[in-house]
């Protein structure tokens, strides 16, 4: 081969390794922009993922503290319609013990009850300072004539209205702190009469 030949020869295998390394070369960029692509979406995701866990956590703390505040201001209105129940019966009841009818069946329904519930028939009735003579003998006529018992009526000055029949061990509390001592059972019944209430506005 002569010296012009060899040249050509080794310009031309020169171009070749330099198209090799060329190719090679830009095969290699693109799988590092590839790698380096799909990192970067990877840390793209996990972050948004971490954001949306963030932002998810937040929401379920503000739903958390939605919830307790409603639920406190639920509360607060239920006692404060219960408060607002019980001054409202504690009214009419001490407004029905001042009316002579209403009296008289109370005194009634404190006799019947204890005929009911006490076996022994020596009763001592306790009632309010002021209690009407008349009212007192009618009660101690319905205990004898229709339950055989004797009563000893006491006027107590631990009584605002109501009686109180004492017998033994056993107490049937009519008055109007005995009416009122189950809280728990009249808490319940005053917020079942205004959901009912509430029921009856909305139908």
């Amino acid at each position: 081969m002569n010296k012009n030949g060899l040249l050509n020869l080794l310009e031309t295998s020169g171009e070749q390794q330099c198209r090799d390394l060329r190719s090679e070369g830009a095969t290699k960029v693109a799988e590092l922009r590839r790698k380096a692509f799909a990192r970067a979406r990877q840390r793209v995701s996990a972050a948004i993922a971490e954001e949306r866990k963030r932002m998810d956590q937040a929401i379920g703390r503000v739903e958390a503290e939605v919830e307790t505040t409603l639920r406190q201001r639920l509360l607060a209105h239920d006692a404060a319609l219960v408060e607002q129940g019980r001054r409202v019966l504690i009214e009419n009841l001490q407004r029905r013990w001042q009316d002579p009818d209403a009296r008289s069946a109370w005194a009634a329904t404190l006799v019947d009850e204890a005929a009911n519930v006490v076996i022994a028939r020596d009763w001592r009735v306790e009632c309010p300072n002021g209690w009407p003579g008349e009212e007192q003998a009618e009660l101690a006529r319905r205990a004898a004539e229709a339950h055989g018992a004797r009563v000893e009526i006491v006027p107590s000055d631990s009584l605002e209205a109501g009686l109180k029949l004492v017998s033994g061990g056993l107490v049937v509390d009519m008055s109007l702190a005995g009416l009122l001592v189950d809280e728990d059972f009249i808490d319940g019944a005053l917020l079942d009469l205004v959901g009912r209430a509430s029921a009856g506005e909305a139908s």
